[in-house]
């Protein structure tokens, strides 16, 4: 008998990830409750609530023996890897990202015989069925799915800026609001378990990382808004926003004082102006020159104090000003005198 290449190679696929400890369960029979994944997940993800879809998916893999860790609701190394172990044994191509292919298989198994080349509504986007996983989504604008009005479909958002998040419909149920990027996969909550009717206020750009258990600053990039009922098992359907994208803070300086500083490295000259954050940099004469120490920065970003090194020469001098996202200030000058003796 002539095997096929797909054969061969799945066989060495299964070889390898046996050698490595993944050891499919196959001749031992399980009982599961149906697993119904009604959008896709991939690596970064994490539940917003108790027995959400990542913490499903990693008891059906354990149970199977793909699944080595203890399932915690969030989709990180070694759930992609089993993912991947599963696809490669039911004939998916192995990107351990779970898409239209992996969920339907995985309620085949676990629910009954149903269509796998059927795809439910996409929370997580409107997925083009392809013969693989791979994400392709669809920016649809359907009024069925993006009931969020605000931000808009294109509309440019700036880090830093404050904005109204908001909807079309009314709301009575508790709510989590996710940033997700242009693939589906979360960039993490603007806002937990909420109750607002109609709007929420967000500090563009901030978001809180499960994962981290910590606030973070997005990325700039493209990203859309998702609203998501908090109750297990709730039928309410997710509220999404168009795409849209965030963009970094410009620099502006509006003032100086004094304008004139001596170089003795204690003396504090203050910088008024917008767009400074925790890592904003101040350089001499140009926009990557002699760093001059930053004494304080105001939590409203709008104030840094700062000194002159002893080893810039007096004379008029240039002052520029870059933020963590590489930003750079149109420059101000200023004059340097000669430290007393």
């Amino acid at each position: 008998m002539k095997l096929s290449k797909r054969v061969i190679g799945k066989y060495i696929l299964l070889s390898l990830l046996a050698a490595l400890g993944f050891v499919p369960a196959a001749a031992t029979v399980h009982a599961y409750a149906c697993i119904d994944l009604n959008y896709n997940l991939g690596y970064g993800m994490t539940d917003a609530y108790d027995n959400g879809p990542i913490i499903r998916l990693q008891s059906y893999l354990n149970g199977v023996g793909y699944l080595s860790a203890l399932p915690n609701g969030h989709f990180g190394p070694s759930t992609e890897a089993a993912v991947k172990v599963f696809q490669v044994v039911n004939g998916i191509n192995p990107i351990g990202y779970v898409g239209p292919l992996t969920r339907a298989k995985i309620k085949t198994k676990t629910c009954g015989l149903v269509k796998e080349d059927s795809v439910s509504s996409q929370p997580m986007g409107s997925i083009v069925q392809t013969s693989t996983d791979a994400k392709v989504l669809v920016n649809s604008s359907s009024k069925d799915d993006q009931l969020i009005s605000n931000p808009e479909t294109g509309q440019s958002l700036t880090i830093g800026s404050d904005i109204d998040i908001l909807w079309t419909k009314n709301i009575d149920y508790s709510y989590n609001i996710f940033l997700e990027h242009e693939g589906g996969y979360s960039a993490g909550f603007i806002a937990i378990n909420q109750y607002n009717k109609d709007k929420y206020s967000w500090h563009v750009g901030t978001v809180y990382s499960s994962a981290q258990n910590d606030y973070l600053s997005v990325a700039t990039g493209t990203y859309r808004i998702r609203l998501q009922a908090v109750k297990k098992g709730s039928l309410q359907a997710d509220i999404v926003s168009g795409y849209f994208t965030i963009t970094a803070p410009k620099i502006n300086i509006t003032s100086v004082y004094p304008l004139s500083i001596p170089n003795d490295g204690k003396t504090a000259g203050v910088i008024f102006g917008n767009g400074f954050d925790v890592n904003t940099s101040i350089n001499i004469d140009r926009k990557y020159g002699w760093p001059a120490p930053v004494l304080f920065r105001s939590t409203d970003n709008k104030i840094i104090v700062f000194s002159i090194p002893t080893s810039i020469s007096p004379g008029n001098h240039y002052l520029y000003l870059r933020n963590s996202y590489d930003m750079v200030s149109d420059p101000i000058m200023i004059t340097i005198s000669q430290r007393s003796q």
